[in-house]
């Protein structure tokens, strides 16, 4: 236990380090500033560390950090969330920001992809990894991820894209119907999907529990394409929660400020509801995992709107909290200035110190799991470390083309 106290005692340190407390009776105006999404994405980035590390069979076999093992969609719907309401903001208080979109907004996002695909085609090879010739053409130009936490950036660049051509159309309310739209067309693929494109081959093929796991065919294994998981669509709704927050913030802000002990108290009641009907569907027969194939239809489709619903309940009490009290400390706002670095640089890391914690995919335990907590602290930093290196290249590169476009 005393990796899973280490941790929860960081998190609480890190957050009250620098924490910003409205008076009695007051708020903080600056609740959804820049500095405090900026602070809030550096948490959160944190804290999908430890998802992921937690999903490692080591730390589930000895049930270390395993409250972060199933609720990482919370951490990754805040970035959505901030996303889209630091598009909308941009959106509403800059002129003509739409003009140049994608060369400004996407663009950046496009090139990071790129390099992040390089830094890992290296490391494959480094590693000497081995790949069939088509998986690597596909990995290499995009057609299929040669990082599986890649997943994000497929994600964000349709969503501003969606953004960036719903608000050049359309007015507000068409602009945010058709937003939606997009966010539940990617659901709907996913949900017909499922984990793999079990409807590509010989008919019922996917019900040989072998061939969904080690088919000799590459791409028709579990995650081997783009949208085959539920992490892909479970926290894209906060997207559009953040536009919408967005648009009617007075009227949001002055909405908690009435009453606020008892909304805040209702936002939390909403958030557990939620969380335990997720857990609920989780460790249920509906689970995404419970079925594959066609089969898995309708789990998908019970699971994805109480997952959804989780995610934004989440958002709605963060913001609650954060008008009373917030995280705002430098190490926050650096790691919020490089989140998706962060994210991106995850896989690696976690794979080069696995050798700490498994051995031919079998959980290795050391007196007192030092392993583990050696593991956990060699992850964390190493992910930091190369984020930064990582942010370092996307930022010359970003220059380097900004400088040959003028």
């Amino acid at each position: 236990m005393y990796i899973s106290i280490c941790v929860y005692v960081f998190i609480l340190a890190l957050f009250f380090w620098g924490v910003k407390i409205a008076p009695k009776k007051q708020f903080n105006s600056d609740y959804l500033s820049l500095d405090a999404m900026t602070c809030l994405k550096g948490f959160m980035a944190l804290l999908v560390i430890f998802h992921h590390v937690s999903q490692k069979k080591a730390f589930q076999d000895a049930h270390v950090m395993w409250i972060f093992e199933n609720i990482g969609f919370l951490f990754v719907g805040i970035f959505f969330f901030t996303s889209g309401y630091g598009l909308y903001k941009s959106y509403k208080t800059k002129p003509d920001y739409l003009n140049g979109f994608v060369k400004k907004r996407v663009l950046p996002i496009v090139i990071s992809y790129y390099i992040m695909v390089c830094i890992y085609a290296v490391f494959k090879l480094a590693n000497g990894i081995k790949m069939p010739l088509d998986r690597w053409i596909c990995e290499i130009t995009g057609l299929t991820m040669i990082n599986s936490m890649a997943w994000f950036v497929y994600v964000i660049v349709i969503l501003y894209l969606a953004f960036n051509f719903a608000f050049k159309h359309f007015k507000n309310t068409g602009a945010l119907l058709f937003i939606l739209f997009v966010i539940l067309g990617q659901a709907a693929l996913f949900i017909v999907m499922g984990h793999n494109l079990w409807f590509v081959g010989p008919k019922d093929w996917w019900r040989n529990p072998a061939l969904v796991w080690n088919n000799p065919v590459w791409w028709k294994r579990v995650q081997s394409v783009l949208f085959s998981g539920e992490w892909w669509v479970n926290s894209t709704l906060c997207f559009l929660l953040g536009i919408i927050i967005c648009q009617n913030e007075e009227k949001f802000t002055a909405f908690l400020k009435r009453k606020y002990g008892l909304k805040l108290v209702l936002f939390i009641l909403l958030f557990v509801l939620m969380l335990v009907a997720n857990f609920a569907v989780t460790f249920s027969p509906f689970s995404y995992w419970a079925a594959v194939g066609k089969d898995a239809i309708l789990n998908n489709f019970v699971c994805y709107p109480v997952q959804s619903l989780c995610a934004m309940a989440f958002c709605l009490l963060v913001c609650a909290v954060m008008l009373k009290i917030y995280a705002a400390n430098g190490f926050l706002r650096f790691c919020g200035k490089r989140s998706l670095e962060i994210y991106l640089m995850q896989e690696l890391c976690i794979f080069s110190w696995a050798f700490l914690i498994e051995k031919n995919y079998k959980p290795i335990f050391k007196p007192h799991l030092w392993n583990m907590a050696l593991f956990l602290v060699a992850v964390a930093a190493s992910v930091l470390v190369s984020a930064t290196i990582y942010h370092w290249l996307n930022q010359k590169a970003t220059k380097f083309l900004k400088a040959r476009n003028k």
